[in-house]
């Protein structure tokens, strides 16, 4: 496993998250409003978009689920007496800055030395 594919893992419950915020707003507005005045349309496909939507709904959020186990995961493999896992932690876990990381272990390491010895730490 390596820092960029955890990024991955990242990137990929975003979208998901995204797509199911575009889910709940298709729930939201096929539902029919109250009112007095009367229907113009038919509804007759309503309950089948509304089915769809859920169940996609809900496949998304138990793909998050499986992606964010697996990230946690991942992250707890780290070596647990290396640097470069400390500092990956940090960034990972503690969303800290690449600087900050630099800073915080020191020996005239840069923020681009930090992060590309990040990027390229297997584990």
């Amino acid at each position: 496993m390596t820092y960029r594919e955890i990024k991955a893992m990242d990137r990929k419950i975003r979208e998901l998250s995204a797509y199911c915020e575009v889910l709940n707003a298709r729930l939201h507005d096929i539902t029919p409003k109250i009112s007095d005045m009367p229907s113009s349309g038919s509804s007759s496909d309503k309950p089948d978009r509304i089915g769809y939507y859920v169940a996609q709904k809900a496949a998304a959020e138990e793909k998050i689920k499986a992606i964010r186990e697996q990230r946690e995961k991942e992250i707890a493999r780290l070596p647990q007496q290396s640097c470069v896992a400390d500092c990956i932690r940090l960034r990972l876990k503690h969303g800290y800055s690449w600087n900050k990381i630099a800073m915080r272990i020191g020996g005239n390491n840069s923020s681009d030395s930090v992060r590309m010895m990040c990027l390229r730490f297997s584990w």
